[in-house]
C-alpha cells in the first residue's frame, strides 16, 4: 500500500514538472512573436507635388515573414472628405479599384506584394486630391498593419500685368499697372523692380483668399501719370514654392495723353516734294491736311494720313496748307506756307521745342547746281530782339561762331555743305531762344536764297502748340 502511493506520488510530480516546461516554453514563444509582431510597421513618406505633375505615395511593410492576404487603399482627400477604401491590391498583383473615388484614371501599382511593397502612383494631381492617404497591409495571422501619407499640392500662380483703365496725364495719383498672382497655394510674393524712375512710386498690395485655399495677390503700382513715365519699362517679380525659380514680367508704363507738338518735315526719301505731319500723342493722334481759303487742285497735291505730297509745282498751290492731329484726349495743329517763285529755294521747317529739350533747325537749297560760296545763320530772339548773323559756314564745313550771340557753347553745325544742307542743333533750348532764325545760302553767280525759321519753346507745363509757319519756299525771280 505504502509502495503504490509512492508511485502515485512520483507520477504526480513528474507531470508537474512538465507542466511547468510548457508553461515556460509557451512564454518564450510569446514573447518571441510579441517581439516580433512590435517590430513589424508599415514604412511610408509624406509627398508634395505641384498641381498638373505626378506623385509616387510610396509604402512598405517591414520586419515580417508572414503571409501577405491583401493591400488596401484609403484617402479623405479635398474632393471626398470621408475616409474610404479605393483600390485593393491582391499577393498576386491584381488590382481592384472602388469606384467612385475621384481618382478614375489617374491611379495605378508601381509595388510588388512578393517584396511588401505598395506604392501607387496618381497622375496629372489635381488640388482637389490633396489630403490623407491610408496605405493597409493585411497578414496573416497578427492582422493589419497601417501608415498615412499626406499629400500637399501646390499650385502655381497665374501671372499677369496690365491696368484696368489707361492712366492720363494729370496731378493726381492714379494706379500705373496692377500686377495680378492669381490662384496660387500657397500665397505668392510679388514685388516690383522700377529702377531709377522708383522713386517717383509706390506700390500698394491686397489679397483675396478662395474657398479651395488659393490665394490672388493684386499689387498695384501708383504714381503720377507724366509723359515722361510713358514708356518707361517696370518688372512685375513673382516668388512662390510652386515655381522653380522667381519669374519676372517686364511691363512698359502706357500714359495716355493728347497731341503736344506738332512739326512738319520734309521727307529726304522722297523724289517728289513730300512732307510728314509729326505730333506727339498716346495713343497715336490721327491727321487731317487741309489747305485754308480753297481746297487744292487733286491732280497735284496728295494727302495720306500724315504725309502731305507735291506731285508738281507751281503758284496755284501757294497757300496756307494745315495739319490737325487728334486722338480721344484733345487735338494740335501745325501748318506749312508754300510760295513758290522760282525753282531754286531753301526750304525750312518751323520748331516747336519744351525748355530745356534740343531741337533741330533744318534748311536746305534745292534745286540749283550752283556752286554753294556759304551759308549764313542769323537770328532775332527775345534774348536779342535785333536780327544779326551768329553762325558761318564755309563750302569745306569749317565753321566760325559770331559772338556774343547767346547761344555761346549750345549750337553744332549738323549739316553737309556737299548737299547744300545747312541744319544745326541747339541744346538745352531757353525760353530767351525763342524767335525767328534765318538760314541763307550764298551760290554763284546768282547770290542768295533765304528761308526764315520760327522756334516756338514751350514751358515745361505746356500742354501744346501751334506751329504757325513751318517753311517757307522763296527764291529769286
Amino acid at each position: 500500500m505504502s509502495r503504490l502511493f509512492q508511485q502515485r506520488n512520483f507520477h504526480s510530480s513528474k507531470q508537474l514538472e512538465e507542466q511547468s516546461m510548457l508553461l515556460k516554453l509557451s512564454s518564450v514563444i510569446l514573447l518571441i512573436i510579441q517581439s516580433d509582431t512590435e517590430s513589424t510597421r508599415v514604412i511610408g513618406e509624406c509627398r508634395t507635388v505641384v498641381q498638373g505633375e505626378d506623385v509616387d505615395l510610396y509604402c512598405r511593410l517591414i520586419e515580417t515573414t508572414e503571409d501577405l492576404e491583401q493591400i488596401t487603399w484609403q484617402k479623405s482627400t479635398l474632393e471626398e472628405t470621408q475616409n474610404h477604401n479605393f483600390m485593393l491590391i491582391n499577393p498576386n498583383g491584381v488590382t481592384k479599384f472602388i469606384a467612385p473615388n475621384g481618382l478614375s484614371g489617374r491611379v495605378q501599382f508601381i509595388g510588388n506584394p512578393s517584396e511588401n511593397l505598395g506604392s501607387i502612383r496618381i497622375t496629372a494631381v489635381r488640388l482637389l486630391d490633396e489630403g490623407t492617404f491610408t496605405c493597409i497591409f493585411s497578414v496573416f495571422p497578427s492582422g493589419t498593419y497601417t501608415t498615412e501619407i499626406p499629400l500637399t499640392v501646390l499650385v502655381p500662380p497665374v501671372v499677369s500685368v496690365t491696368v484696368d483703365v489707361p492712366p492720363v496725364t494729370g496731378e493726381n495719383e492714379v494706379v500705373l499697372a496692377t500686377c495680378v498672382a492669381a490662384g496660387a497655394k500657397p500665397q505668392a510674393e510679388v514685388t516690383w523692380k522700377t529702377g531709377a524712375f522708383g522713386s517717383l512710386l509706390r506700390t500698394v498690395t491686397n489679397f483675396t483668399q478662395h474657398t479651395n485655399g488659393t490665394t490672388t495677390v493684386l499689387s498695384h503700382l501708383l504714381g503720377l501719370p507724366t509723359r515722361a513715365a510713358n514708356q518707361q519699362q517696370v518688372q512685375c517679380v513673382v516668388n512662390q514654392s510652386a515655381l522653380a525659380t522667381e519669374r519676372s514680367y517686364n511691363y512698359n508704363l502706357d500714359i495716355h495723353y493728347p497731341p503736344q507738338t506738332v512739326n512738319i518735315t520734309l521727307s529726304e526719301a522722297s523724289k517728289t516734294t513730300v512732307f510728314l505731319c509729326v505730333a506727339d500723342g498716346n495713343p497715336q493722334p490721327s491727321y487731317t491736311w487741309s489747305r485754308v481759303v480753297q481746297p487744292w487742285p487733286e491732280s497735284s497735291v496728295k494727302a495720306e494720313g500724315d504725309i502731305l505730297q507735291f506731285l508738281s509745282l507751281s503758284s496755284e498751290l501757294n497757300g496756307l496748307y494745315v495739319c490737325e492731329t487728334s486722338n480721344p484726349y484733345g487735338q494740335a495743329t501745325g501748318s506749312l506756307y508754300v510760295h513758290t517763285s522760282s525753282g531754286t529755294r531753301v526750304i525750312g521747317e518751323c520748331r516747336t521745342v519744351v525748355q530745356g529739350e534740343d531741337v533741330d533747325l533744318y534748311c536746305r537749297l534745292i534745286e540749283t547746281t550752283e556752286d554753294l560760296e556759304q551759308i549764313t545763320w542769323q537770328k532775332s530772339t527775345l534774348e536779342e530782339t535785333q536780327n544779326h548773323n551768329f553762325l558761318l559756314i564755309n563750302p569745306n564745313g569749317v565753321t566760325k561762331f559770331i559772338a556774343p550771340n547767346g547761344l555761346s557753347g549750345r549750337v553744332q553745325f549738323i549739316g553737309n555743305p556737299s548737299e547744300n544742307l545747312g541744319s544745326i542743333r541747339i541744346t538745352a533750348v531757353r525760353l530767351l531762344d525763342e524767335g525767328t532764325f534765318t538760314c541763307i545760302f550764298s551760290v554763284f553767280p546768282s547770290g542768295t536764297y533765304t528761308t526764315e525759321i520760327p522756334l516756338t519753346v514751350l514751358g515745361k507745363n505746356s500742354s501744346f502748340t501751334l506751329c504757325s509757319i513751318v517753311s517757307t519756299f522763296d527764291g529769286v525771280e
